[in-house]
């Protein structure tokens, strides 16, 4: 979270003593990660990416439900449209996010870049996509205590990992009517960026590789041509 992480939420919370249970909701899980969780006071937690029966068991131990099999059979029933909108809530929230951390690095805001950085690696994690996830972290440490020892690598990995998590995604999203991508919210790829693009591109269709129109969301991205 960019004002305070869950630990030092939770003694907050702790410090009301209000009794309410408190569940982490978290990528890291780790045995040593909930030991941590649970010596700062923490009842469960619930590791991302997670189902909603997952949820519902871990909410279980804590409440009881006027009718528990037909609640279960909802959640059941709701998991396609939730890891739907999960996907759709992923690709609007972080298809612009490597733009938007360059540019961060650009203005030297590293804050901002760490905080970038973090959302995603979060994100990825909920949704299992342990590459791109590790490619965040990466950057993140990085950036740690306000000093950027990112170096292009780092973002190069970022930027492949993320455009191959996107291009995944797309096609699910357009299969279920949730593409809704307009050339008015494309962010433009960098000339540097857009030379990197055809570069990759050339010998893909030379030998005439299916893959690359895997590539077209960040050809559209090369601005001119947004209404391909």
């Amino acid at each position: 979270m960019p004002v305070m992480d869950g630990i030092e939420a939770s003694s907050k919370i702790l410090e009301l003593k209000t009794g309410v249970p408190i569940v982490a909701m978290t990528a890291n899980i780790m045995s040593s990660d909930w030991e941590i969780y649970k010596e700062s006071g923490m009842s469960g937690y619930v590791g991302k990416p997670f189902t909603s029966q997952e949820l519902w068991r871990c909410l279980m131990k804590y409440f009881t439900p006027l009718n528990r099999g037909s609640v279960q059979k909802k959640h059941a029933e709701a998991d396609i449209e939730s890891s739907i909108n999960i996907v759709k809530l992923f690709v609007e929230g972080n298809r612009n996010k490597y733009v938007e951390i360059v540019n961060a690095l650009k203005e030297d805001d590293i804050k901002l870049a760490h905080r970038l950085a973090h959302s995603l690696k979060g994100n990825a994690g909920q949704l299992g996509k342990t590459l791109l996830q590790k490619a965040a972290a990466d950057i993140e440490k990085k950036l740690k205590d306000g000093k950027n020892n990112v170096t292009k690598e780092h973002l190069r990995i970022l930027e492949t990992e993320l455009i191959k998590v996107l291009n995944d995604l797309y096609p699910l999203l357009e299969s279920h009517g949730q593409n809704e991508t307009s050339a008015d919210e494309i962010v433009f790829l960098e000339p540097e960026q857009a030379r990197e693009l055809i570069e990759k591109l050339k010998p893909m269709l030379e030998m005439g590789n299916a893959e690359c129109s895997r590539l077209i969301d960040d050809i559209r991205r090369i601005q001119g041509n947004e209404t391909l």
